[in-house]
């Protein structure tokens, strides 16, 4: 038996990509296909309240390294992001890598709240 290796690129788009790899014996008529699909990377945050973005991500929200946001944002959420930029911490690479501010309400409409 033999083994060989693979290195996939990173997938950063919103978007499944999905590539065909053909294995072929040369010897004889078997073959097999495969398929791998990589998911996409982006987070997509649809808020339809501001201050919802850290429930909205859940517990792992740290993990998260494409993040895009649609919707109202205030003051909880503005920390949210700080610490998933690494705020609290300056040692090492801060996690997130992107974040998109999609039909985002006008800065004049966000109102901080406690906490942010």
């Amino acid at each position: 038996e033999k083994s060989f290796y693979l290195k996939i690129a990173y997938n950063p788009n919103d978007e499944a990509r999905s590539a065909k790899i053909q294995v072929v014996n040369r010897n004889s008529q078997l073959s097999e296909t495969i398929i791998i699909t990589q998911q996409g990377q982006i987070v997509v945050a649809t808020l339809d309240e501001a201050g919802t973005l850290k429930s909205f991500l859940g517990n792992d929200y740290l993990d998260i390294e494409f993040l895009k946001i649609v919707g109202p944002i205030n003051g909880d959420d503005i920390y949210c992001l700080r610490k998933m930029l690494g705020a609290e911490s300056f040692s090492g690479k801060p996690p997130i890598k992107y974040i998109f501010l999609i039909q985002l309400v006008a800065i004049t409409e966000v109102v901080p709240s406690s906490g942010g």
